[in-house]
């Protein structure tokens, strides 16, 4: 089993873990059902059961991890929410950090693609 493959299956467990309903992706963009080939992975980020918006997670050995996102949606929200988002930044950071990875983080706001 490749390194990639391990890593991508353990960082399947730990979004798994939070968050129930997770689409996972191989290198060439095909939805894939098998952790260990995933190498994007997206899902709603929740908190207290409120669906906040989506975020999605790419790896690979050029770029390591990268989480893509829209800022706004925590914009209006409180300090325990806001807190609960970094908290999980965070934990990818010391994931990627762990695993001898970069680590980058994307807001993907309409402000940027213009």
């Amino acid at each position: 089993m490749s390194t990639m493959n391990k890593i991508s299956e353990n960082l399947f467990a730990k979004i798994r873990g939070r968050f129930p309903s997770v689409t996972l992706g191989d290198e060439t963009g095909v939805v894939t059902d098998d952790p260990q080939m995933a190498r994007y992975f997206d899902f709603d980020f929740q908190d207290g059961g409120q669906t906040l918006g989506k975020v999605s997670i790419t790896i690979n050995e050029e770029s390591g991890v990268t989480v893509t996102f829209n800022n706004d949606f925590i914009t209006n929200e409180n300090d325990d929410v806001k807190n609960n988002w970094y908290s999980f930044l965070k934990e990818l950071r010391v994931f990627a950090k762990k695993n001898m990875l970069n680590f980058d983080t994307r807001d993907i706001t309409k402000s940027n693609l213009d």
